[in-house]
């Protein structure tokens, strides 16, 4: 995963720089954008629950400050407060699995819970799973607020 986030990041950079050229805020704009790239990486080279999850909540941050880019925009304030009221709303759901992560393995490392993961009762591990899943859906809600130049 982690080829083709930085594959499809330098890319973005790439088309921004054109993009961005007679923007007078160009280093805010790709300060945020370098702060996205960043926190992909740490989520995606995660080894447990927690650094997953403190890539997955700095990623909103940087989604909210890059949708929220040209501020003195109405449509785009507008835009960045549905995204972040969507993401913390995702972000229950996320913590309540890890929560009950914590209490059914004892862990948040990947490699202990999938290997005592047969031993733990199905229904708690579904519970687990549908809270996860419920947390990535309202963080991807998002996408559709953004706003373009």
């Amino acid at each position: 995963m982690l080829i083709p986030v930085l594959v499809v990041s330098s890319l973005v950079h790439l088309y921004a720089m054109g993009y961005m050229e007679a923007d007078p805020h160009q280093p805010r704009f790709f300060s945020y954008l370098s702060m996205f790239t960043f926190f992909m990486v740490i989520l995606v080279t995660a080894d447990n629950y927690l650094m997953l999850f403190v890539g997955w909540e700095f990623i909103g941050v940087a989604s909210y400050l890059l949708i929220s880019f040209w501020f003195t925009r109405l449509q785009a304030v507008k835009s960045a407060l549905s995204a972040i009221l969507l993401n913390r709303f995702g972000d229950t759901f996320l913590t309540i699995g890890l929560f009950a992560t914590i209490w059914c393995f004892g862990t948040l490392d990947f490699k202990s819970i999938f290997s005592i993961s047969n031993f733990i009762n199905p229904n708690v591990i579904t519970f687990i799973s549908i809270c996860f899943l419920l947390g990535a859906l309202y963080f991807e809600c998002h996408s559709k607020y953004e706003v373009t130049k």
